[in-house]
Formats: C-alpha cells, sequence, structure tokens
C-alpha cells in the first residue's frame, strides 16, 4: 500500500478545479519517484543536455539549433512553473525547487515531463522570498548553462519564463476556486525591476501589457519564441517579430 503511494505524483490542483489543467498533477513526484530520473544539477553538464536535445531535435530534422533548444526549455518550464504556482496558491505549499534538490524526469524525446522532489513546507513571505528559490537558484543556472553551451540568447530563455508566468497568471485570475488576487503574485514579479534584495529581476521587461475593452488587462510577449522557425508551427498572430515572418 505504502509503495502504491509513493508511485503517485504530488496532487497540487484540487481536481475539482482543473478542468484543462490537470496536468499540473502529473509534473511532480515525491521521492523516490517513479524512477529514471537525472540530478537536476547534471543539467549544466554539456555531456548530458545536449543528448537530450539532440534527441528533441529528431521531431524537427533540418531545423535551426536556436528554436529547438528555446522549444525544449518551454515544455521544461511549463513541467516546472504552473505546477510549482498551482502548489503556492492552492495548497499554500513551497516545494524545494533549487536544482541540487531536485531529479529531473524526462520522455524518451528528451522532453522534460516532471520532476522527484523532497517534501515540502508551509509557504510563507511575499513573492519574492517564495519564488526566489525557482528563479534563481534552479532556472538561472540551468538558463546560463544552455546559454554559453548552446549559443542561445539569455533574453530569449528568460522571456520563456516570464511567457510561462504570465500564462499562469491569465489561468489564474478565472480559475474556480482561486483567490481574487490570484495573479497578483504573478503580476508583481513579472513587472518589478528589482528583487527585494537589490537583485536585477530576470524576469521584468520581457511582458506587453495592451489596454483592452474589459476589466483584465491582455498580455503578450517583447521576444519572439522562435517556434515559427519549426516545421509544424505557425507564426503566432501577435508574434513580436512581424518583420521576419514567413510567408
Amino acid at each position: 500500500m505504502n509503495a502504491s503511494r509513493e508511485l503517485c505524483p504530488l496532487e497540487v490542483l484540487p481536481p475539482r478545479h482543473a478542468g484543462n489543467y490537470a496536468y499540473v498533477n502529473a509534473c511532480f513526484w515525491p521521492a523516490p519517484g517513479p524512477g529514471g530520473g537525472v540530478p537536476g544539477t547534471a543539467l549544466t553538464d554539456r555531456t548530458l543536455v545536449a543528448p537530450l536535445i539532440d534527441a528533441f531535435a529528431a521531431h524537427y530534422p533540418g531545423c535551426d539549433r536556436r528554436p529547438i533548444v528555446s522549444m525544449w526549455f518551454q515544455i521544461y518550464v511549463a513541467a516546472l512553473l504552473p505546477p510549482l504556482f498551482a502548489a503556492d496558491l492552492f495548497r499554500a505549499l513551497a516545494l524545494p525547487v533549487a536544482l541540487q534538490d531536485v531529479t529531473v524526469l524526462f520522455a524518451p524525446d528528451g522532453s522534460c515531463t516532471g520532476f522527484v522532489l523532497l517534501p515540502g513546507v508551509g509557504a510563507k513571505g511575499d513573492a519574492f522570498e517564495r519564488f526566489a528559490p525557482v528563479i534563481f537558484d534552479h532556472l538561472e543556472p540551468l538558463i546560463e548553462a544552455l546559454a554559453v553551451e548552446m549559443r542561445l540568447s539569455r533574453r530569449l530563455l528568460w522571456a520563456n519564463v516570464a511567457e510561462s508566468l504570465q500564462a499562469i497568471a491569465a489561468v489564474a485570475e478565472h480559475l474556480p476556486g482561486a483567490p481574487a488576487d490570484a495573479a497578483a503574485d504573478a503580476d508583481l514579479l513579472l513587472e518589478s525591476r528589482l528583487w527585494t534584495d537589490g537583485r536585477r529581476n530576470p524576469l521584468a521587461g520581457h511582458t506587453l501589457y495592451r489596454p483592452t475593452d474589459h476589466d483584465h488587462r491582455h498580455r503578450s510577449r517583447r521576444v519572439c519564441c522562435l517556434r515559427r522557425l519549426l516545421t509544424g508551427f505557425e507564426t503566432c498572430p501577435e508574434c513580436p517579430a512581424p518583420t521576419e515572418r514567413a510567408g
């Protein structure tokens, strides 16, 4: 009985509220997890991460390496930030997500499917305190490694993180059972130029807010994610690089 429980992922979003976002309840696993993962810190080593991206690149033969890495990273962030945000919002749970504290799970095609985590504790502090570990102790070292080893723009990678966070905020505004100010923390992290300890906020400046005819702001990204360069993807309707759109 106990062994079977260990094989169940962490339920971070109440099923009655999950709807189209039920996938977030399949991303985080308690230790020891389902097996087959790699230590988070290993992802800063080119000898490990390059084969993962090579496997993912098989979906897009002949395509530029930059959009392939960008898409790989977008999938990675989508398995990390939304469930983390849900755990914070609905469970008031702070999970240990520093890169050295997690095991990362991958599909055979090299894409990230989730993370094995140690037990969490009650969330406390403001948004800066609660989300500093994922930003500075997980995503920052990973982005630095990808930027150096894969020769990809740091600005692009951080824009992908900001895009995920602003998408979470857009969903949180309408999710049944969410607090009325559910999007406030995401907005704060996207708009503040500095972290409370004086560090530059790498999430700031990537999101453009446009006026609308209703109460909710329309958010869009400032930096193109490059997926328009991949086989099977069309240019997004609001691509921030319209002059580069494929005909």
